[in-house]
């Protein structure tokens, strides 16, 4: 398998991790927003709960994440510790079999809207530009839900940076005990669903301005 495209160039966006601000280097700009806070839609309550479970999500999604990153680049596994039972179907998952990594952890951003992001993965999968998201879920029960809006934010920065044109987009849901990949999201789909985000969350703001 060819790649179409060769490996992305890296933009010149610093991450601020303890701010957790992207910066755009040639000007200094702070960017206001992320693409996962344009996209959050819960509610203080949900939030808070949430946040009260940090110390058990965090590790996980972190040891999840720096494995993923690893396997995609086929550079040395990170040493999992107590989360093998997830990245070991995600390693063994068949998937990867037809994948190609064109980009891994990459930094974006939309300057316009001033809004910083990161994608998991990009690559191709049976030859289509496919880009890719991890999720960890703490049960083999868990549920999935729907990630297309910041999928969609990712199509866009793609689009207007390097003329990329994603033709699926999937998430990577891993679970202990079980990786499941979804089934192909629609490009445009997914657009519209961070456009209309970025709508409510503009609106959102503009009434509290008004306060």
């Amino acid at each position: 398998m060819t790649n179409a495209h060769p490996p992305l160039e890296a933009l010149p966006i610093r991450f601020d991790e303890a701010a957790h601000r992207y910066i755009w280097e040639p000007t200094g700009e702070v960017l206001a927003y992320s693409v996962t806070q344009i996209c959050n839609r819960k509610t203080e309550a949900q939030m808070a709960a949430i946040e009260s479970k940090r110390s058990e999500w965090e590790p996980r999604g972190n040891a999840v994440h720096a494995f993923g990153e690893a396997m995609l680049n086929k550079e040395p596994l990170p040493d999992p510790g107590p989360y093998e039972r997830w990245t070991t179907p995600l390693k063994e998952h068949r998937f990867w079999n037809d994948w190609e990594t064109l980009a891994t952890e990459f930094r974006l951003c939309d300057l316009n809207r001033s809004v910083g992001g990161s994608l998991d993965g990009l690559g191709h999968y049976k030859g289509r530009l496919c880009l890719i998201d991890f999720k960890s879920l703490s049960s083999i029960k868990s549920s999935q839900y729907d990630i297309s809006a910041q999928l969609g934010g990712y199509v866009r920065m793609l689009n207007d940076h390097f003329g990329l044109y994603v033709e699926e987009c999937r998430g990577v849901w891993v679970k202990p005990g079980k990786t499941v990949i979804s089934a192909s999201i629609e490009p445009d789909t997914c657009l519209l669903a961070f456009n209309d985000c970025w709508e409510r969350f503009q609106a959102l703001h503009e009434s509290e301005n008004d306060w």
